[in-house]
């Protein structure tokens, strides 16, 4: 610098790198913008430079900034796939158009792709959304809508679609999502359940007896588990508690055992409970079986009862009981 020259400020030192002829030196003015701040008009001039690394620079230097979508828009515009890979990189951590994510997830190369996923993890996207990206063609689209559930309360009738994927990767994000939610994997083995039609918006303390009895019939499974859910800590026949233990959906039979956790109810409904195939029902109905005391006649049946789930139930409340008289 010539004595009495005023030094420039960083903002006007970028201006003039990038008004260089040379490429470089327009690269090294953007990487500059990592450590200065810039206006916005700076970084589109970048992006619209001829040389792809002064693009890719000015989009590197866009993460972690709250920049317009406009600018990430344009980077995802770019014939270079570098320059689109990192405009995903700067969707991280950042509410994000929909729109935008998937135009990431339908790109050409795969590591966009893979930034793209990487953008949708943690993030609140509708369920008519995921619903409709779990039927795309893109297994990495499917992937990316299984992602979204990481860190927040999944739904897990879709989690039951992404672990029944034909791509692995598919199924190892919902695996993930899984077992940071602490849920038993067996739950999500049979089809979900349908839409609860009219009845979806009911407060179970709306519903009548009436009410419950027709949907415990209906054919629509969803009703049917409104209908089940609503028996909770009510006094339903026992009828209506027999039909949800013998429905062929599994959150259906899941609700029924949870409803007959009352003293008044025979011992045959938590025998039917500790014969279900799926293991968290038959949880549901061990805890039952031993929180309270087993009769005596009761007791000898299911110690010859061919389903060792009953005879262990048996030989765990006798044991309760033994401990109970030694203490």
């Amino acid at each position: 610098m010539r004595a009495g020259e005023k030094s420039l400020s960083p903002r006007k030192a970028i201006v003039r790198g990038l008004n260089n002829t040379d490429p470089t030196v327009r690269e090294a003015a953007m990487r500059s913008c990592l450590e200065h701040r810039v206006s916005v008009r700076i970084l589109e001039r970048g992006l619209r430079d001829r040389y792809e690394d002064v693009r890719h620079a000015t989009m590197f230097a866009c993460i972690g900034r709250a920049i317009p979508v406009r600018v990430i828009s344009r980077g995802l515009d770019d014939t270079a796939w570098r320059v689109r890979q990192t405009a995903m990189d700067s969707c991280v951590g950042r509410a994000m158009p929909l729109l935008l994510l998937q135009r990431g997830l339908d790109d050409s190369n795969f590591d966009v792709q893979e930034a793209a996923m990487d953008a949708c993890i943690g993030k609140h996207i509708p369920r008519a959304v995921i619903n409709e990206w779990l039927q795309h063609p893109n297994w990495r689209v499917r992937r990316a809508a299984i992602s979204s559930f990481i860190g927040r309360h999944p739904s897990y009738d879709l989690l039951q679609q992404g672990m029944n994927d034909p791509e692995s990767m598919v199924r190892e994000a919902a695996k993930t999502a899984l077992d940071l939610e602490d849920v038993p994997s067996d739950l999500l083995q049979r089809p979900p359940v349908g839409r609860h039609s009219d009845l979806e918006d009911v407060d179970d303390t709306e519903v009548t007896l009436d009410m419950i009895h027709r949907m415990l019939y209906s054919t629509d499974p969803g009703a049917r588990l409104k209908g089940m859910t609503a028996c909770h800590e009510r006094d339903v026949p026992e009828t209506l508690l027999l039909q949800g233990l013998s429905d062929s959906q599994w959150d259906v039979r899941l609700a029924a055992i949870t409803a007959c956790d009352r003293d008044e109810l025979p011992y045959d409904l938590i025998r039917r409970g500790l014969k279900d195939s799926y293991h968290s029902i038959k949880l549901v109905a061990m805890s039952i079986a031993l929180s309270r005391p087993i009769p005596p006649a009761v007791l000898n049946r299911w110690l010859r009862d061919p389903q060792r789930d009953v005879r262990r139930a048996a030989i765990n409340s006798l044991v309760g009981e033994l401990v109970c008289r030694v203490s």
